[in-house]
């Protein structure tokens, strides 16, 4: 459990200017909750996707959301920063306004 947790730990934070490593939490916290941890394995039959970038919020949060993507400098951060502002943005009114 504790290589999985480390690995999905390191996917998620590597594009952070200092990730967080599940050793920077002192040992005996990471096990008390590494032991309340179940893990499961569930075997996949098919892939369903859902556009979701920020189409349903108002302009004011989707231009906050596409700014701090591109403040992150990660690999894809930017690219997703511009899918928020030209699929968003461009394409329909301000609900709130």
């Amino acid at each position: 459990m504790r290589q999985q947790m480390t690995a999905l730990t390191t996917q998620q934070e590597k594009d952070f200017l200092q990730p967080w490593q599940v050793e920077d939490a002192p040992e005996n916290f990471t096990e008390r909750l590494i032991q309340q941890v179940v893990g499961i394995e569930i075997p996949i039959s098919r892939w369903i996707g859902k556009w979701k970038v920020s189409q349903n919020q108002p302009r004011c949060n989707q231009e906050s959301v596409a700014a701090h993507l591109a403040q992150q400098g990660g690999a894809y951060s930017a690219d997703m920063a511009d899918l928020v502002l030209s699929r968003c943005i461009s394409d329909k009114k301000d609900p709130v306004g």
